[in-house]
């Protein structure tokens, strides 16, 4: 939604113009029967219904909720009067507590369709259109629905096309070439969508993650989407914009409501704007594949969907006021910094820990502990195989356990730490558990890091040869994840072809990966803004939605680096860190 109605309003002059052309196309034949339905006596019903805007002035618009449908109509499916609703989300905006929340229904959800008893949800749309996948909804959700938004997949290539593609960070290769399936052959890395490649990556879910995946792709999509609204030179494409969506939208939304929302969802910063997942399962009933949740979880996540979130950090961000100016990423207007080397004396004394592997563990509850600790025995020559929690943050003394055989670099590491204890325990890597009284005796500068102690070393090493741009590589990946593939390319940006690099590693068993991107195209949108953290000599700037990190990204002598999460964000705020944290320069 925020997609499609982002574009038609920047250019509030064209405001009659828009009126006219949406007026009369919007309603389809089954308009007049839908909005009876909506518009049925319900004395709980929010009044939304505004006067004429005036474009140099679009006010909020009224509370409401909006089943949006994403549908397939074309010709080859042949005579279904409906087509196939491939997506269904339920859109609640409270402009009193100024957020947006987005309920995504796996489109296999099974639910009673009125009329029709245990369907999957999408049935409820190709049997009855709206009007019932409405009905449908809300017997599920319990919540009122006060408008419906139905957007064809034509449209959504043709606006993708018109707005000259979405930048997305593709997390891997998709490639599918059976006659069953949709064909697709998307290569991995930082890009522009649009068109067909655009809507076989929100659509495709042909691997483990299934419905849950093509949900969380289209998150990313609309995340992407928002946070380039304002990059767009949106009032020279307008008209013709406007011509593609009319021809392709169904909706009793007048324009002047369309307006206010969509100028209200750009001004939303991005913690005021929430991703509701369902918690569900996958389940074979009567030899047909259906996703299931408990009334308990639907309940749950209609909760979250109507509950404001917590009041960010940062006020400016939930007012959107740095987002309309366009500010540059590096304004730090609406930012926060944090200052991770707050130790600094002398290195003289400190042990060598070259050669030596640990894993820390947060015991004491404060956050980012694991990752402060993981830095600095990092830098004081430590492999740091995993950064993770203690079973419990009730360690008032930091801990040290070891393996068989490594009693003297235990000793090493526990005078690093100034641990309490010093234990043998069936581990099988030396572990730090860092309790209350863990403080870091000084900031020890971090050695350069030989290739061999790299992992995937001959990997980098080759890449470096090839590469036109300095490149980093981590010395610290996370525990599960192994290097898959990379891509040396070119980004095809408005000022020409940009030299870029895409590493990423899988978890194993699941298709979740982690990504590096390192480019030229140093003023990319994924450059955005974010916390500021300082690591060394360099800021890194955590970009995170609703609490879970999407990447981290950095400059460094003209090239933009950054790293990004998992498509199910699996990665916490302190692993993602401790990846950022132990980059170095590929020698």
């Amino acid at each position: 939604m925020f997609a499609l109605a982002g574009v038609l309003v920047t250019a509030g002059g064209t405001y009659l113009w828009l009126n006219y052309t949406l007026g009369t196309t919007q309603n389809s034949k089954r308009s007049d029967q839908i909005s009876e339905y909506i518009e049925r006596d319900d004395p709980t019903r929010k009044d939304y219904e505004g006067s004429t805007v005036d474009p140099a002035d679009i006010e909020d618009p009224a509370g409401m909720d909006i089943l949006l449908m994403g549908s397939d109509s074309r010709a080859e499916l042949g005579d279904e009067e409906y087509g196939r609703a491939d997506t269904m989300m339920l859109l609640h905006v409270d402009p009193d507590h100024k957020f947006a929340s987005i309920l995504s229904l796996p489109r296999d959800l099974r639910v009673t369709v009125p009329g029709y008893g245990e369907e999957k949800i999408n049935a409820a749309y190709a049997l009855g259109g709206p009007l019932l996948a409405i009905q449908t909804v809300e017997d599920l959700t319990g919540v009122k629905v006060d408008h419906y938004v139905n957007i064809d997949f034509e449209a959504f290539r043709e606006v993708t096309k018109q707005l000259n593609g979405v930048f997305v960070d593709v997390d891997r290769r998709y490639y599918n070439d059976k006659e069953s399936w949709e064909w697709i052959n998307l290569k991995p890395g930082y890009q522009r969508l649009y068109g067909e490649n655009a809507l076989d990556w929100v659509r495709f879910r042909h691997d483990s993650n299934g419905d849950f995946g093509r949900i969380e792709r289209q998150q990313r999509f609309l995340k992407a989407v928002k946070d380039q609204a304002f990059r767009w030179d949106s009032a020279l494409k307008l008209p013709k914009m406007v011509q593609v969506v009319a021809a392709n939208l169904e909706t009793e939304i007048d324009t002047g409501d369309l307006l206010r929302l969509a100028y209200y969802g750009i001004r939303l910063g991005p913690d005021r704007i929430r991703q509701v997942t369902l918690e569900s399962g996958m389940d074979d009933i009567g030899g047909i594949s259906y996703v299931t949740a408990t009334d308990a979880a639907i309940r749950d996540a209609v909760d979250e969907l109507l509950t404001p979130p917590a009041a960010p950090a940062n006020p400016q961000v939930a007012e959107g006021e740095t987002g309309a100016g366009g500010d540059s990423p590096d304004s730090g207007a609406d930012s926060t910094t944090t200052d991770r080397d707050n130790a600094s004396n002398p290195n003289a004394g400190a042990p060598d820990l070259r050669g030596i592997t640990v894993d820390v563990l947060n015991g004491n509850g404060r956050g980012g502990e694991a990752t402060r600790g993981a830095r600095y025995l990092r830098n004081m020559g430590a492999s740091v195989n995993r950064v993770d929690d203690a079973e419990s943050f009730g360690y008032s003394e930091t801990v040290v356990a070891y393996p068989a055989g490594q009693s003297g670099a235990a000793a090493l590491v526990a005078e690093a730490v100034n641990a309490g204890e010093v234990v043998a325990e069936g581990v099988s890597t030396i572990t730090v558990i860092l309790g209350a009284d863990f403080k870091p005796s000084g900031d020890v500068q971090r050695e350069t890091v030989s290739m061999p102690s790299m992992p995937n070393a001959g990997d980098w090493q080759a890449l470096r040869n090839q590469a036109s741009f300095d490149l980093m590589a981590p010395t610290t990946i996370p525990q599960g994840y192994s290097w898959k593939d990379y891509r040396l390319y070119d980004i095809d940006s408005d000022d020409g072809n940009r030299a870029a690099l895409k590493v990423y590693y899988k978890l194993k068993g699941e298709d979740q990966y982690l990504g590096l991107m390192e480019t030229v195209f140093v003023d990319a949108p994924a450059a955005s803004p974010g916390d500021k953290v300082k690591s060394g000599d360099l800021e890194l700037t955590v970009v995170d939605y609703e609490g879970k990190v999407d990447r981290i990204w950095w400059k460094s002598n003209g090239v933009l680096y950054w790293i990004s999460n998992t498509l199910s964000y699996r990665l916490d705020r302190d692993e993602m860190l401790a990846i950022a944290e132990s980059m170095v320069p590929v020698q």
